[in-house]
């Protein structure tokens, strides 16, 4: 049997909207507003028989393709699990005979015999809806529409799988995920320098906070987190750029390997796509200074600048531009310090546990491939007429 979810009413038509994204239907329907579906059989040998053994299943977007399933308010009636249920409707008809007789009256194994197990039905249990097909109690629906149900969704990005099945969940065209969908929109960009150890900050919670500028002050060398967290901004339908300027100067122009960033999307389930997060990092690069002639202080002086980071998503599909998403555009203020050294001050004295300070001139940016762990043995400093002194040594 072939079937698919449709929008009841017309006037919900013009507001949700529906489309196939990566093989699957999609319906993106307001926040906080009910939509009605059904089902409409496509094709089926027997439309009446086809109709009375429909159910439908439900599960949060999140959890798709698992074994949870959502409980409709009416499903507590279920008494038996579906399996259980489904082997007793089939019983009496050609589907609940194991044998029967051929032309020569010999009995022999019934091709169209089928038992249902908790496995063939998904592990369904009493997670299922009859679908019904009177409008009424007592009016009859005509045609080829049945299983009435409706959805509100008060969580941007959220939503439910759901699918009407004879037997056993598929998963496939005969279902379709149901998400409260606006417009595309970056919900929070968060821009600081980092002063965690790589592995600390990518092993936490992607911040949610908003920022126009990086609160701290920069040197060159200084390497920036980048947290953002984005709705209906789905890898298909736009592309991510990031620039950084000086005036009207682009500093990352010809590195196209730095100023692009790859929206994610998930392996196993394109309703997670919709909100989406994303941790990037970018170098203050000490080329910018070169560039933009800024000039070194002297001694402990300070010479500050100011470079604006620019992140630009830029609607690509034809979905994207028939629909008429919008380019998005969000800036971020970046003031660099050109110190001449490291010193030591006051806000940075927990921070320091040796008074044999190293002053250390424009270090550069050493990273590796694949981020490897460091395999180091020991760092060690060496300066004319002193002893070698060894600072850190694994153990």
């Amino acid at each position: 049997m072939a079937k698919k979810i449709i929008v009841v009413d017309e006037q919900d038509k013009d507001v949700v909207t529906e489309r196939v994204y990566r093989d699957l239907k999609v319906f993106e329907i307001p926040l906080n507003k009910g939509v009605n579906f059904h089902l409409k059989v496509l094709k089926a040998k027997n439309v009446k028989e086809t109709k009375e053994n429909v159910y439908w299943i439900a599960q949060s977007h999140n959890k798709f393709k698992t074994r949870k399933y959502r409980t409709f308010k009416s499903a507590s009636k279920n008494q038996k699990e579906l399996h259980v249920l489904l082997n007793e409707l089939n019983k009496g008809t050609k589907y609940g005979k194991r044998y029967v007789l051929n032309k020569d009256g010999e009995e022999v194994l019934n091709p169209d015999f089928h038992v249902c197990t908790l496995k063939t039905t998904g592990f369904v249990k009493r997670a299922y809806l009859a679908t019904n097909p009177y409008k009424s109690h007592t009016e009859k629906r005509e045609g080829v529409f049945f299983g009435n149900l409706k959805y509100v969704q008060r969580t941007l990005g959220k939503g439910i799988w759901l699918e009407g099945i004879n037997y056993t969940p598929e998963f496939k065209e005969q279902g379709a995920f149901i998400l409260a969908v606006d417009k595309p929109q970056v919900l929070s960009l968060l821009v600081e320098r980092r002063t965690l150890p790589e592995k600390i900050v990518r092993s936490n919670p992607i911040k949610k906070d908003n920022c126009d500028s990086v609160e701290q002050e920069l040197l060159y060398g200084d390497v920036l987190d980048i947290h953002m967290h984005l709705h209906n901004v789905l890898s298909e339908d736009y592309k991510l750029t990031k620039e950084v300027f000086y005036g009207e100067e682009s500093m990352t122009k010809g590195y196209s390997t730095l100023i692009d960033i790859n929206i994610p999307k998930d392996e196993h389930n394109p309703s997670l796509d919709y909100n989406v997060s994303i941790l990037d990092e970018h170098v203050v690069n000490l080329s910018w200074a070169g560039k933009t002639n800024h000039k070194e202080a002297k001694d402990s002086e300070d010479s500050l600048q100011e470079y604006t980071m620019v992140f630009i998503f830029t609607p690509v599909s034809k979905h994207a531009i028939t629909n008429n998403y919008p380019t998005i555009k969000r800036e971020v203020t970046l003031t660099v310090n050109y110190k001449s050294d490291f010193s030591a001050t006051v806000n940075e004295k927990d921070y320091v546990t040796n008074p044999n300070i190293v002053k250390v001139w424009q270090p550069p940016l050493i990273t590796q491939l694949y981020e490897q762990e460091c395999n180091y043995t020991e760092l060690t400093v060496s300066c004319n007429g002193f002893e070698p002194k060894t600072f850190l040594k694994r153990i």
